[in-house]
């Protein structure tokens, strides 16, 4: 009998010192979970940190997977009440899927972020999201401009015989994005005037971060070909797009 108390005395003792060796959970702290394909490099940074989180065996992050990007926050904070964090999702290429800025506060618990297909979501987003930057650049035979374009938008087919395949870029989720041909004049005071544009094609919606492709033969002294397109706010931005008589390169410019 004593042998049985003793050894439930040592039963629950082992189990009270497994209790107190167990690792508490971080109360604050920072995840991804990814429920897209082909992620492999995650980075979480701000202006005094940053971290990458890339897939040790080089292989792709698991569908469904939650990466801790964080393990406890409040060392971010240590210095301010509130700071800007930006996490980004690269895939196998180590091209960027997807960039977004959020905003950390001594308020928030654990915060779970979630990569669906190529939108991140979760958190409270940043104003720095509301910022709006356009690339424009031409692709060529290469296997890097082969790779941008599997991953594109394609709004049209290459059916000129002089075009040129122009791949532009926009920071913000686009509502519409719709391809043109332009009649463009010069006005008395050298701008350049749009006429009349005619649409070749258009794409209903566009992530953000998203590459949108169209081919077309190009002008360089007038504008022939150009593109719009309308942002979560509703406002809409025209774009034309010529051929740099210096070296060739795509020459971007808004108008209104």
């Amino acid at each position: 009998m004593k042998k049985k108390i003793f050894a439930i005395f040592l039963a629950l003792r082992s189990l009270t010192l497994f209790v107190r060796c167990s690792k508490k959970a971080p109360e604050k702290g920072i995840f991804l979970k990814v429920n897209g394909d082909g992620v492999y490099r995650i980075s979480i940074g701000t202006d005094s940190f940053e971290s990458n989180i890339i897939n040790a065996d080089s292989s792709v992050i698991k569908k469904g997977e939650q990466i801790e990007l964080v393990a406890d926050t409040s060392e971010i904070l240590k210095d301010s009440a509130k700071t800007e964090y930006a996490v980004s999702v690269y895939d196998t290429n180590d091209d960027l899927i997807c960039k977004k800025y959020f905003v950390l506060t001594k308020d928030d618990a654990l915060v779970i972020h979630e990569l669906n297909g190529d939108e991140l979501s979760g958190g409270k987003e940043s104003d720095k999201n509301g910022e709006l930057t356009v690339n424009c650049v031409f692709l060529d035979d290469s296997e890097k401009s082969e790779a941008v374009l599997s991953k594109a938008v394609i709004l049209n087919e290459n059916n000129e015989d002089y075009s040129q395949c122009v791949c532009v870029n926009i920071s913000q989720k686009v509502k519409t994005f719709e391809y043109y041909s332009l009649v463009c004049d010069v006005e008395d005071n050298g701008d350049i005037k749009v006429i009349e544009k005619t649409l070749l094609a258009a794409a209903k919606k566009v992530p953000q971060m998203k590459n949108v492709v169209f081919y077309g033969e190009l002008g360089e002294t007038l504008p022939t070909k150009g593109f719009s397109f309308t942002t979560a706010d509703g406002n809409t931005h025209n774009y034309y797009v010529m051929l740099s008589g210096k070296d060739g390169s795509a020459v971007l410019t808004e108008y209104k």
